[in-house]
């Protein structure tokens, strides 16, 4: 969320990307952060590589079957 212009947004997040690559990153980090203190859903958490079920330590398929 921010109070500038989406025309401002994307090139510094787009930086802030670059600087995180450099540092070697691969993940999308930003989008982890967004949900780490998500609070209502204490027993799952969503990360850049699938939804974790946190008491069970194991991924959770996103669809139900």
């Amino acid at each position: 969320m921010s109070n500038l212009e989406l025309g401002e947004v994307v090139p510094r997040l787009r930086a802030l990307r670059a600087a995180l690559r450099a540092c070697g990153t691969e993940r999308e980090v930003f989008m982890t952060l967004s949900f780490v203190q998500l609070a209502v859903v204490p027993a799952l958490r969503l990360t850049d590589r699938g939804l974790v079920d946190v008491e069970a330590q194991r991924f959770v398929d996103l669809w139900a079957g």
